[in-house]
């Protein structure tokens, strides 16, 4: 199986959990902590954490230190090979980054 295949795969399995979609939703807003998330989403801590750490592993997001807490932020271009196999179907509108935004906005709306 190829690498693109693959890092799509995973992808997608990361997207299958509501959960992980909210935490995305969370971090287009702004960057954010793992307590911050974990008290938004009214899941503990662990739960949070495991999340997080799936999501990283794919590279959709990014962490960095500041003192003692770590914050986590969205890295959208790691979205662009599901937006280009979605795009390969053709009759789907064309997708941009900004539309993608847009979606996760409104998403965090509903």
């Amino acid at each position: 199986m190829s690498k693109q295949r693959n890092k799509l795969d995973s992808i997608f399995f990361v997207l299958s959990s509501n959960k992980r979609r909210e935490i995305l939703n969370l971090l287009l807003k702004k960057d954010t902590s793992v307590t911050e998330l974990s008290n938004l989403l009214s899941i503990g801590i662990a739960s949070t954490s495991k999340h997080l750490q799936i999501l990283l592993s794919v590279g959709l997001i990014s962490q960095r230190k500041s003192g003692k807490k770590n914050f986590y932020s969205l890295n959208t271009n790691e979205l662009i090979p599901a937006i280009v196999w979605l795009e390969s179907f053709g009759n789907l509108n064309v997708l941009d980054l900004d539309s993608l935004e847009q979606y996760f906005i409104d998403e965090a709306i509903l």
